[in-house]
């Protein structure tokens, strides 16, 4: 049953990525009437009320109210049919984080997520963002938090500053609310500290490809589809975009499935390069890049190691010229002991 429960709400997840709620509620029904048969009524009610959300009808009204709700027995799919009633558990009531791609309004402060970033939903299908905590906190006597309007995915780079070749990428992957991105770059270029940096602040699940994924793999990565955004690291040179879109946001490269299949050939299969539905490209680092990254690389030694700049540019000439980028130059860094050196 697990694995079916999986694959239904990973087609629920790609149905409603591309926009086919019916299909989605279909593949949704169908998991709950599993976790019916499987006597997990938390479960088959979590199933609901996800229906509920994407038919847009009212939390309470679509089953009644009360005490308990009705779980689907028998019965076609959109069809709400009588059944057993189970009672309501408590943590069925509690708040929950709502989905980073729900396109919702704070109830109390009536700004989109663009404006306050991801939400907390209540039960009744109401929201709330964290500046409206901060001050709700305060009347209820607590220490007041201050309100941004800042986004909160963006908040919450913190501490991490992308270099100047890496902001580009960096920006499309804190603000992106795709379900699966796919990050492409060659080796060197920085994935791995992005998805450190990603991970760090419970931004999304990641996975650096350094191998070829099994079906095993790619099962328990589809199976997170429905529960967290995803990134899929992937040391690879970006293909040719099959398509160039100009608009007001810029230029926009689009790539085709085969076409990152070929890319990615050896690691990921092209059936989950199709569910990708952002690709973020990272560029490789070039020498002005690399001596910004030994400065970086220095200064996080801690232990009064000084470079001047000369010196540091030619360590960072000496991983240009190694290929591997990024990693030569930490390697290199590593193995000059504390001290100043000219």
């Amino acid at each position: 049953m697990p694995s079916d429960v999986r694959q239904l709400l990973a087609d629920a997840a790609a149905a409603e990525a591309r926009g086919d709620k019916p299909s989605a509620i279909v593949s949704l029904r169908k998991a709950a009437e599993l976790y019916r048969d499987a006597n997990n009524p938390s479960r088959a009610m979590k199933m609901l009320k996800h229906i509920r959300r994407l038919e847009g009808v009212d939390d309470e009204g679509a089953f009644g109210g009360g005490e308990g709700f009705t779980v689907l027995e028998g019965g076609a799919a959109g069809e709400h049919t009588a059944a057993r009633r189970v009672p309501r558990v408590l943590e069925e009531r509690a708040p929950t984080l709502a989905s980073a791609e729900l396109a919702a309004w704070c109830s109390f402060c009536c700004r989109p997520t663009a404006d306050v970033g991801q939400l907390v939903a209540g039960p009744t299908g109401c929201f709330i963002c964290q500046g409206c905590v901060g001050v709700s906190h305060s009347l209820l006597g607590g220490q007041t938090v201050a309100k941004s309007a800042a986004p909160a995915r963006a908040r919450a780079a913190g501490d991490f500053t992308p270099l100047q070749a890496q902001h580009a990428a960096w920006a499309r992957l804190v603000a992106g609310s795709s379900r699966l991105t796919l990050l492409l770059g060659p080796q060197g270029s920085g994935k791995t500290t992005l998805l450190r940096a990603l991970e760090a602040h419970g931004e999304v699940a990641t996975l650096d490809v350094d191998r070829a994924l099994t079906p095993h793999d790619e099962d328990a990565l589809v199976s997170k589809l429905g529960e967290r955004r995803v990134v899929l690291a992937v040391r690879a040179e970006a293909p040719q975009p099959a398509l160039t879109l100009s608009g007001e946001a810029g230029v926009e490269a689009l790539y085709d499935t085969p076409s990152l299949a070929t890319a990615c050939v050896g690691l990921v299969s092209e059936a989950v390069l199709g569910r990708v539905d952002a690709v973020v490209v990272l560029p490789g680092l070039d020498l002005a890049a690399l001596d910004e990254l030994a400065g970086v690389l220095v200064a996080a030694r801690g232990d009064g190691l000084k470079l001047p700049a000369r010196v540091r540019a030619q360590v960072a000439a000496l991983a240009d010229q190694s290929g591997r980028g990024a990693h030569e130059l930490a390697a290199l860094i590593a193995r000059i002991p504390t001290g100043q050196w000219a």
